[in-house]
């Protein structure tokens, strides 16, 4: 989740299980530890182009994107973030995506049945067609579960977007 021009490096870890390396990390790593790492192994990168951008984070997801857009703020073609996750208080980096003059946020809760949220409800991509009416000239950064990218690309498949602008990764 870094600004690929910091000096350091930056994860987006969900603490979702009682074991494994989000756990430790969480309860057990303290300032100063070191780790050694590997990879990255995938091929998820951006692509530059003219096009209109579309970004599609659900939970975690947002890392990897959030990466990119630290590069894409400078410029000014428009992107668009779709934001899936459960409840409010896990809507990451919010503050941070407000100052970017050419990011529009779409946030949606998918498990949330409280009054005090404004935005969307439900799954990420069943607000897709809400917002886009085609995928021509658009291209699309897709990361998160597998759940969710496969239903968000069904829903992309439907707006005619090409699958060669279409990027994603899962898990």
């Amino acid at each position: 989740a870094s600004d690929p021009e910091a000096p350091f490096l930056e994860f987006c870890i969900a603490l979702g299980t009682p074991q494994g390396l989000s756990h430790h990390l969480f309860f057990n790593a303290k300032n100063g530890d070191e780790f050694s790492l590997e990879g990255p192994q995938g091929n998820f990168t951006f692509s530059p182009s003219k096009n209109e951008r579309i970004f599609i984070a659900g939970g975690t997801g947002i890392g990897p994107l959030r990466s990119m857009l630290f590069t894409l703020a400078k410029d000014d073609i428009p992107t668009t973030l779709f934001y899936g996750f459960r409840t409010p208080k896990e809507f990451l980096y919010k503050e941070e995506f407000e100052q970017y003059p050419n990011l529009r946020v779409i946030p949606a809760v998918s498990d949330y049945n409280k009054n005090d949220w404004q935005g969307e409800k439900g799954w990420i991509s069943d607000i897709l067609q809400k917002y886009i009416k085609d995928g021509q000239g658009k291209d699309v950064y897709l990361c998160g579960p597998s759940p969710m990218v496969e239903a968000a690309m069904g829903k992309l498949r439907e707006l005619h977007f090409p699958e060669e602008n279409i990027h994603r990764e899962q898990w």
